[in-house]
């Protein structure tokens, strides 16, 4: 991000909500993210497989409809499917946590979820460039996830050469920048990670370029039954770094 991008997403920092977060763990974390994702930007979660990257982005989904009572969210996967059924049990336990088990209340939230599973690049490129925008248009929504980008971006990718790679990326992250700011909405990107062949160290995928054109980024690493969040890029919070836990009703600090 270079220093004009800085300059003006930082002017209307007090335009732009933040998500709320019931969960304890994200209570916890509030020095790490403010007390959730921000709103008109582009965030990323990486991780390896396994450490809970999508439980991560259900529970969040479900924080969000939940506490935005108007607003939708958006879940496209790429990959691996959403499991519905996990899905499910998750807003169950929660809803049951947060003291409401009414049939009609959990349908109205299920409602709200828009799930989409788009492994094929063409039907990505219409559904994000065609049919997204327009969807925004018609209903309010507060969130958009992809689960992951790292499947989508680098099929299109199999054949160009650097600059057209950095075109691409600048494209599609462009696209979600525009939407994130005219319709207040947190964007969330899924990424993998890659093993250096130097060091032996897991990065991020997608490369150095992609990192310039997100705003912030948060790994999520998994040792034993103990998980982190780690800031590893923001321009509004320090870097730092949370252990939680995964449960059958969401996500909880690891206390020492």
């Amino acid at each position: 991000m270079n220093l004009l991008q800085l300059i003006e997403i930082e002017s209307k920092f007090e335009h732009l909500s933040i998500i709320p977060i019931f969960d304890e763990i994200l209570k916890y974390t509030l020095s790490l993210i403010s007390g959730g994702i921000q709103t008109g930007i582009l965030t990323e979660l990486y991780g390896e497989a396994g450490c809970g990257k999508t439980h991560v982005c259900m529970t969040l989904m479900i924080n969000t409809i939940i506490n935005y009572k108007t607003s939708r969210v958006i879940y496209i996967s790429t990959a691996k499917q959403l499991q519905q059924d996990r899905f499910n049990q998750l807003l169950c336990k929660i809803s049951y946590v947060i003291g409401n088990q009414n049939i009609a209340w959990f349908t109205n939230l299920f409602n709200k979820c828009i799930i989409q599973h788009l492994n094929n690049t063409k039907f990505m490129d219409e559904y994000i460039y065609e049919q997204l925008p327009t969807l925004l248009e018609q209903y309010q929504f507060k969130l958009i996830i992809i689960d992951n980008i790292t499947t989508y971006l680098q099929e299109l990718q199999l054949t160009l050469n650097q600059m057209q790679k950095t075109s691409i990326l600048k494209k599609f992250s462009n696209h979600f920048r525009k939407l994130a700011k005219k319709h207040n909405i947190a964007v969330v990107f899924v990424n993998n990670v890659v093993s250096s062949t130097q060091n032996n160290k897991l990065y991020p995928a997608l490369g150095i370029k992609w990192s310039e054109m997100i705003d912030e980024r948060i790994q999520v690493e998994k040792k034993g039954m103990i998980r982190h969040f780690r800031i590893d890029i923001s321009h509004r919070v320090a870097l730092d770094d949370a252990a939680f836990t995964i449960q059958e009703s969401g996500i909880y600090p690891q206390v020492d």
